[in-house]
């Protein structure tokens, strides 16, 4: 018997990494605004159009994600590799991703010591060690 279960985390997840490779393309987007777009021309309302476009994405994305978790929560197989991917991102892209904000109680950027984003860092690296990729 088919699961709709399954098939609705599937679909969950299938939509949540939609959205978080559009937001991969507005990157790429940006890096081509600065290098081509000409400010006497039209560079201010390309980024102000994307910067609207970046906005709905993060928004989508973010609902998807919690929509994942609930699928995680009760072993969901695909939501959790998703959870697992987006884990080694964050920890693994040292340049990408800033960590050390949490640290901070408030998720605050600006106040967090480098040792300790450090060892964060590094005790990630550890339990990225662990994961097996399903």
């Amino acid at each position: 018997m088919k699961s709709f279960l399954k098939e609705a985390e599937k679909n969950v997840v299938n939509h949540a990494n939609l959205f978080n490779d559009l937001n991969e393309v507005i990157i790429a987007l940006r890096q081509v605004g600065n290098k081509y777009c000409r400010e006497h021309v039209a560079k201010d309302k390309f980024f102000e159009g994307l910067t609207l476009i970046q906005s709905a994405i993060r928004e989508e994305y973010a609902e998807t994600c919690l929509s994942v978790m609930a699928f995680a929560s009760i072993g969901g197989k695909k939501a959790d590799k998703f959870s697992k991917d987006k884990f080694k991102e964050i920890f693994n892209e040292k340049d990408r991703y800033i960590v050390g904000h949490f640290l901070n109680e408030n998720l605050n950027y600006h106040r967090w010591n480098y040792k300790d984003a450090e060892q964060l860092r590094n005790e990630a690296q550890e339990e990225i060690k662990k994961i097996k990729d399903n």
